[in-house]
This record gives structure tokens, sequence and C-alpha cells, in this order.
């Protein structure tokens, strides 16, 4: 599955809640891609409140193989293509 959607939550100390977004074009299903959205998202935050919970989601999943394929795709071969 790839999340098109990844979702930072957050309580202050004051139990705040907070939900900060962001929705991708292309869906996203490594880790080394959900970290980077994640902390695009935590790098727009101004922090009001010492933080005493923060929580990583994802949305919007699509499975593999129904992913669009870019031009990037088809020029350079997916990773699978390697092994």
């Amino acid at each position: 599955m790839e999340a098109k959607t990844i979702t930072v939550k957050f309580k202050t100390k004051d139990f705040e809640g907070h939900t900060r977004s962001r929705t991708l074009s292309i869906p996203v299903s490594r880790p080394e891609e959900i970290y980077d959205e994640a902390v695009h998202i935590l790098e727009q935050i101004e922090f009001p409140k010492a933080i005493r919970l923060i929580g990583l989601s994802m949305s919007s999943l699509v499975p593999l193989e129904e992913r669009q394929t870019t031009l990037f795709d088809t020029l350079l071969g997916s990773e699978d293509d390697d092994k």
C-alpha cells in the first residue's frame, strides 16, 4: 500500500489537540519518503506550547499496482527491476 496523505497530530501540555496534513500528488510507501514528508510538515508548525504527544498517520491508501507511473519511473526503471 501507498499513502497519498500524511498527517501529524500533536497535543500540547494542556491537552489541546492539533492536526496538520499534507496530500501528495504521488503516493509514498518507503519509510524514507514518509519520514521526509513528516519532517516537511513539522517544519511548518510553530509549536505554541510544550508538546506532550505526537503521532503520524497515513491515509488515502492505494495498492501499489494501481499507482500511475510517471515519466521518471519509465525512464529510470523501478527499484524492483534491479533485483
